[in-house]
């Protein structure tokens, strides 16, 4: 066959719509990640630190005023939920896990 036989075969060129993986609806839409960090001890485990868009004036603007962020923890078995939500009062800029003990997560906030 040659290509232009191939080209309008819509069976093959099918997309397929399917939910984003590592997105949740609730606690990362619309939000920059900040940070990410792979549990040392856990395969396939990843974390990321979501917060919201904010040009530096309206940071400047919301300075001292309490702004939710969350740190989602995801595992590529299941990239569609988050295996565990973290909550912080600020935005979180950076953490990381404890390389010695992974239940153990500090993190910095703004």
């Amino acid at each position: 066959l040659g290509d232009e036989e191939t080209l309008g075969n819509t069976s093959d060129n099918a997309i397929k719509e399917y939910s984003s993986p590592f997105t949740d609806i609730d606690y990362s839409k619309n939000k920059i990640i900040s940070a990410i960090d792979w549990m040392p001890d856990a395969k396939g485990v990843v974390a990321v630190a979501c917060c919201e868009r904010a040009s530096l004036d309206e940071q400047i603007q919301m300075d001292g005023k309490v702004r939710t962020s969350h740190i989602l923890i995801w595992n590529f078995k299941d990239p569609i939920h988050p295996q565990l939500v973290i909550e912080a009062a600020y935005d979180i800029d950076t953490f990381r896990f404890n390389p010695n003990n992974s239940d153990l997560l500090a993190a910095g906030c703004a």
